[in-house]
């Protein structure tokens, strides 16, 4: 029986999915890379919803739609470039026809399926899941309402602003990000509405990134000596990670959390406070090669063993289990 199909379902800038090939020209696995951002220009597609076939590129793709093949995939990251109602239009079809077509594809194979990465996305739905499950979470309001805001930091000084969706946009052409901010109560006392926004208790200890890996997960504690509440923002030589090993109550909630999202690989953040961990959100796309070089861990090994379905490897100190560190 000839081995399954690969794919990859990507961007041409992607550079984490670019190790993800590379991982697999390594294994001499043969693949194909779907890059969303050449469609509809540079790219075609052809689904017959009848006969069940699918094309891409001119290329036959109906294994995708029996569930035969094996995909990788971050979500389905449509370019949102400034244009006209034309430009817009073009870009809208392009993204419902791809989004449509992969929903007709059964989720076991993918890593991840588009729908589950858009389910798990929104950040309330994060929230409130966590919180049924049982995981604390920093107080926290999701609001576009300032008289909210301001009662919100009269009971948590110590608070924090984060964007909804982390998305970005563009100012004078150039790409912008909103980054985590203090919370000031200015203003937040007056009845007006503003662009909707989480303001969430700030809380003392450090950052934890845990990446889930199918039915593993490897835990990374973040510290950084700088005073920018944000560490993203800090200087690499004042950030330190370190290999950490997660209460088996913390593994279990966090591959619960990733399961009930129906995902096999995610970025989850939380956070320890005097040694009890918080929930902070879910990236189900996030970035892995920043901890692969900080660490040594071979994270693109395993996603790729995961992808193909293969025994995952040990790294040098971890467990054989469900999820492991140092």
């Amino acid at each position: 029986m000839p081995p399954p199909a690969v794919y990859l379902i990507s961007r041409t800038t992607d550079r984490a999915d670019d190790l993800v090939a590379l991982e697999l020209r390594r294994r001499a696995v043969p693949f194909r890379r779907f890059n969303v951002d050449l469609f509809p220009q540079h790219a075609s597609v052809a689904f017959d919803p009848v006969a069940g076939t699918l094309t891409l590129d001119g290329q036959d793709a109906s294994t995708l739609l029996c569930g035969e093949a094996r995909v990788w995939c971050r979500g389905l990251r449509f370019p949102r470039p400034a244009g006209d109602d034309t430009t817009r239009y073009v870009l809208d079809e392009s993204a419902d026809l791809l989004t449509g077509v992969f929903a007709c594809s059964p989720p076991a194979k993918w890593l991840n399926h588009p729908d589950a990465v858009t389910a798990a996305s929104n950040k309330a739905r994060q929230l409130r899941l966590a919180a049924q499950l049982g995981f604390p979470v920093p107080a926290t309001v999701l609001t576009n309402d300032l008289r909210t805001v301001g009662a919100h930091h009269l009971a948590h000084p110590a608070s924090v602003s984060k964007p909804v969706t982390g998305r970005l946009f563009t100012v004078d052409g150039r790409p912008v990000s909103v980054y985590t901010a203090p919370l000031t109560g200015s203003g937040a006392e007056r009845a007006a509405k503003t662009a909707p926004f989480c303001a969430q208790e700030r809380l003392t200890g450090e950052d934890v990134r845990v990446t889930v890996i199918g039915s593993r997960c490897h835990a990374v504690a973040i510290a950084t000596r700088s005073d920018t509440v944000d560490w993203r923002l800090a200087r690499d030589e004042d950030v330190e990670y370190r290999e950490i090993t997660l209460p088996p109550d913390v593994r279990d909630f966090v591959l619960d959390l990733a399961g009930a999202f129906g995902l096999r690989y995610a970025a989850v953040d939380l956070f320890r406070a005097e040694d009890r961990y918080h929930f902070l959100e879910v990236n189900p796309g996030g970035q892995w090669a920043w901890l692969e070089h900080a660490c040594g861990t071979p994270l693109t090994r395993l996603i790729v063993d995961e992808l193909l379905g293969e025994e995952v490897h040990a790294w040098p100190g971890s467990r054989r289990s469900r999820c492991s560190g140092r």
